[in-house]
């Protein structure tokens, strides 16, 4: 995702320019070479007022789009998509557009779910056709009355169908998962979006970063008739029942973005600092709420000196061996204010280094956010010091290597913990800890991915984060 951040601001800044009104041309001029191309399949549907306005959504849209080809080469849809792929795009779209079980649904949202042509940064996909054609008959046969059935019914020949495993090395097309037959979480719903979209059903893509584990995630979403999304998982849990899952132990996301087609209400930071982050993306459309409830906002004040005035800062959250960005919110004065996160979670507040822009610096101290919204800084005390007593849970952890480290707020880093350390039957016995730090604990297993997870002391217990 970090690729695009470069394309996308140039897109933003020239866009921004604009007015509302003006976006078509802007969309047309930024085209530059293909531009004729566009306006071809503008001129093709000036009879037919309905097909116009789906072909004005997809163009004024369009800057925002790219690809990447299987030499990591980046495409702009805008500058190389003809006329003949959008038009056969819209018209096999429409042809789907009143079946029995979208014939209600809203125009505005047959444009952003059904219409569209990609997903991500795949290759813009000519299976449109061909997938119409596979999955179609079976749904005009059973004709089910509602999205949702529709939609359970092709889920469960996708599942039979296609199974998760590897991909290519190179960013994966449609046409090559659906010709393997596999692909990870990000290639399976390519896939299974576009299917969805080609039989009329509006489906679009959910993403979000683990709190309690490593990695991230995506997964699917179908809108209902009712205006409720559905989330699924393509190879597992059909629309309507992945919600739940979301809700069980490691597995609860603390943010989640939707990616749309064209912004959604987003705000734009083109101009407000150098850092580069996909969380900048305006296509990205902060969703929490539909799956957690409630998620509370975070208001903490900074512990390091910082100018006046509004500054962008950002949530950050422990994963994949560093504090990763999480969240954009607002810092006013001292006070950092970030909407919609689920909590009991531990994160950190950064904002953009002066002195090095481009870079992040923390502002605050790491802290912990409980379940009723209360929070609580570590800063550790080296004059008072705790025991702690790790069981060896597992067998498969007895003879493994692991490190303690706690953050050192002058630092603002990790630092390896030299602690006195007792060998018992069943775990081991750590002394001389600092109380109130927040601590790392690193497990490397032989032959497995070792892995880095932040943890506290409560009383006796240990809180894992």
């Amino acid at each position: 995702m970090k690729r695009c951040y470069i394309h996308m601001m140039l897109c933003l800044l020239f866009l921004s320019c604009s007015d509302k009104n003006n976006e078509l041309e802007s969309a047309l001029h930024y085209a530059g070479a293909n531009r004729a191309e566009l306006e071809k399949v503008l001129r093709y549907y000036e009879g037919d007022s309905l097909k116009y306005r789906a072909a004005v959504f997809l163009i004024e849209n369009m800057p925002y789009h790219f690809g990447y080809d299987r030499n990591d080469r980046k495409i702009a849809d805008c500058q190389t998509l003809r006329a003949g792929y959008l038009i056969e795009n819209i018209e096999l779209a429409f042809q789907v557009r009143e079946k029995a079980w979208n014939r209600d649904l809203p125009f505005a949202d047959f444009c952003r779910y059904v219409l569209p042509y990609r997903c991500l940064y795949e290759t813009p996909s000519k299976m449109r056709r061909q997938l119409m054609e596979t999955y179609l008959p079976r749904l005009d046969s059973l004709r089910p009355k509602s999205i949702a059935k529709a939609a359970r019914i092709i889920h469960a020949q996708f599942h039979l169908t296609f199974l998760a495993g590897a991909v290519p090395k190179h960013y994966p097309s449609v046409e090559e998962i659906y010709q393997t037959r596999t692909g990870k979480c990000d290639g399976m719903l390519l896939l299974s979006t576009h299917i969805l979209r080609a039989v009329g059903i509006p489906a679009t893509i959910d993403y979000t970063q683990w709190s309690h584990r490593d990695g991230s995630h995506f997964w699917g979403n179908v809108l209902n008739n009712n205006g409720e999304f559905l989330p699924y998982a393509p190879e597992n849990e059909p629309p309507g029942e992945l919600k739940e899952h979301l809700t069980h132990a490691f597995v609860t996301p603390p943010v989640v973005y939707r990616y749309e087609f064209a912004p959604y209400g987003n705000p734009v930071y083109p101009e407000t600092d150098n850092y580069r982050t996909p969380l900048k993306n305006p296509l990205l459309h902060l969703v929490t709420t539909e799956y957690m409830a409630p998620t509370t906002s975070i208001q903490i004040d900074c512990d390091y000196p910082v100018g006046k005035g509004k500054r962008l800062v950002y949530l950050c959250h422990y994963n994949n061996r560093q504090w990763r960005p999480l969240l954009i919110g607002e810092r006013k004065g001292k006070r950092c204010i970030f909407p919609e996160v689920v909590v009991d979670d531990i994160f950190i507040v950064a904002e953009e280094d002066r002195e090095n822009p481009g870079t992040l610096r923390y502002v605050t101290h790491p802290f912990h956010v409980d379940s009723y919204g209360k929070i609580h800084k570590f800063r550790q005390n080296i004059d008072e010091c705790i025991s702690l007593f790790i069981p060896n849970l597992r067998e498969e952890y007895v003879d493994v290597c692991s490190t303690l480290a706690y953050w050192e707020e002058n630092r603002q880093n990790f630092v390896r913990l030299h602690y006195l350390c007792d060998t018992l039957p069943d775990g081991y016995l750590l002394q001389g800890i600092p109380k109130n730090s927040l601590m790392r604990a690193t497990i490397d297993r032989k032959g497995k991915m070792g892995g880095e997870r932040v943890f506290f002391v409560q009383g006796d217990t240990i809180r894992r984060y």
